[in-house]
């Protein structure tokens, strides 16, 4: 099977090699597409950094992300705990627990917002770089 792969490259290889010293209209016009000059633009260092700066970024942001998700999981889990084992949730050591778990749920609630605000930011930076190439 790899033989036949192989005689195959080696036939089109030097079809196409033939062609182009043969000298005729049609692979001339094919082979000047080809080999026309173009400005390929690319990413500086300083863009290279950036963009790397934002790649080592949203791994640490999907981390927090991460965490913040299981903090939420136990605070809500705690919360669940917390309601079955007092059946009166006006009695003062279930609701001062209810409150401190509310309180926790906002410091993550803050905290997640934090972290797609500066998704959006870094969506816009990295954006801002591309364009500049194009």
């Amino acid at each position: 099977m790899l033989s036949s792969i192989t005689n195959k490259l080696t036939v089109t290889s030097s079809t196409f090699t033939g062609a182009r010293f043969m000298g005729n209209a049609r692979s001339s016009a094919l082979l000047g597409k080809v080999t026309e000059e173009r400005l390929i633009l690319t990413p500086g260092d300083g863009d290279l950094d950036d963009l790397t700066y934002l790649r080592v970024h949203g791994i640490n942001r999907a981390e927090r992300h991460r965490r913040i998700v299981e903090n939420t999981s136990q605070l809500l889990n705690e919360a669940q705990t917390v309601l079955l084992q007092f059946s009166d949730p006006y009695q003062p050591p279930a609701s001062n627990l209810l409150w401190d778990i509310q309180a926790r749920m906002e410091v993550l609630v803050d905290e997640f917002l934090g972290v797609l605000v500066e998704e959006a930011e870094d969506r816009a930076f990295e954006e801002q770089i591309w364009a500049r190439l194009s």
